[in-house]
């Protein structure tokens, strides 16, 4: 699925309500929300925490007996080169 999909089906409030869904696809990256808890206070808070540079799902992929699939993915580089 496209990054530009994603952000899409977040916007439409997709997300809303899927607790199982802790990543964020933008223009800086795939973010994962993760919770963080003060020892101290035992305050727990929710952040997102950046795992890897802008991936884009191009094309779904499968062997010739329509069998292991995959999904053949655009990687930005730092220097926004697609690899």
């Amino acid at each position: 699925m496209h990054t530009a999909a994603l952000v899409k089906l977040e916007q439409k409030g997709w997300r809303d309500g899927h607790e199982d869904w802790p990543f964020r696809v933008n223009a800086a990256g795939v973010f994962k929300e993760v919770q963080k808890e003060n020892k101290q206070s035992s305050e727990v808070k929710f952040e997102w925490v950046r795992i890897c540079s802008r991936l884009e799902v191009v094309a779904e992929t499968r062997d010739t007996q329509g069998k292991n699939w995959g999904r053949l993915l655009n990687v930005h580089t730092r220097e926004d080169r697609v690899n």
